[in-house]
């Protein structure tokens, strides 16, 4: 039994609450290698996204990222990178 739904116009459903919508914890720049905690990484899956940071131009060498519990961690890119993070 669904316990939420949004439909669309055409009658179509868009969200229902067993479907997993992204949310985004925070977005750093990054220039070396670190890791950083946040308890939001307990409450679904992790996602992250890697953009060349303002002013960097460079779309290569990103380094690997994981995660160990609460735990995201990086390795050393070779340009400052925009590194945005959340769980679905």
């Amino acid at each position: 039994m669904p316990l939420y739904e949004i439909f669309n116009a055409d009658g179509s459903l868009k969200v229902d609450l067993a479907s997993r919508i992204p949310r985004v914890l925070g977005v750093i720049t990054i220039g070396a290698a670190g890791s950083l905690s946040d308890p939001g990484f307990a409450t679904g899956v992790l996602f992250y996204t890697l953009n060349p940071a303002p002013g960097s131009y460079t779309l290569n060498g990103y380094p690997n990222v994981s995660l160990s519990g609460t735990t995201l961690s990086w390795g050393a890119p070779t340009a400052s990178l925009l590194l945005t993070y959340g769980v679905y």
